[in-house]
């Protein structure tokens, strides 16, 4: 799994293999810029289903679905894009399975998600619809319907017209074992908000 792999954080910080949430909680990581190509990349775990698709990652407001743009699971794999989902046809529907997921913008009407799986097997779909976006936030564990994917996260980066913009680390903050994750692009530890915790795996020595 791409979230195991040793990244270097400052000494206050221990990366860890995983953050799961376990509650309505959530992470902003930042605010990302009305630009084209766009791309966001994920590993997850789900552990339960939900009574809403709940999306993984993603452009918009925490709890405001409708508005929201990302990626999305409650069984399958797929993306979800101004209050409408679009599922990968085939992508395996099972609970603790790991997933690679990557959303790819090429521009505003043209986009593509893609599963990987451990066992080698991938699954696409691309999508002719309008993706524009405003200049918002980036949010892991996004609600929708007021529901939240209940599951743990490897890893997630962002791209955007060919840079990097964010990679996020699972870790824990050393002086008061705060979880969250640590951005190696920007420098930036972004904590949870909402209720419930966060827990997370085990320390990646």
């Amino acid at each position: 799994m791409a979230g195991g792999e040793k990244r270097l954080l400052p000494d206050e910080y221990q990366q860890v293999e995983w953050v799961a949430n376990t509650g309505v909680r959530y992470i902003t990581a930042g605010t990302i810029q009305k630009t084209f190509p766009l791309t966001m990349k994920i590993g997850f775990y789900r552990t339960a289903s939900a009574q809403y698709q709940s999306i993984v990652c993603g452009v918009g407001y925490a709890n405001r679905g409708t508005y929201n743009l990302g990626i999305m699971t409650n069984g399958g794999v797929g993306v979800h894009v101004k209050g409408q989902g679009y599922w990968i046809d085939g992508a395996p529907t099972n609970l603790n399975t790991y997933v690679d997921a990557e959303f790819t913008l090429e521009n505003s009407t043209k986009s593509t998600v893609t599963a990987r799986y451990p066992d080698g097997a991938s699954y696409s779909r691309t999508l002719d619809v309008d993706v524009t976006i405003s200049n918002t936030n980036f949010v892991l564990w996004q609600s929708q319907n007021n529901v939240k994917m209940t599951g743990r996260i490897y890893y997630c980066e962002v791209w955007q017209n060919g840079r990097k913009l964010m990679h996020l680390i699972p870790c824990y903050r050393k002086s008061d074992n705060e979880i969250g994750m640590y951005d190696v692009v920007q420098k930036e530890f972004r904590t949870g908000a909402g209720s419930g915790s966060f827990t997370k795996g085990a320390d990646v020595v």
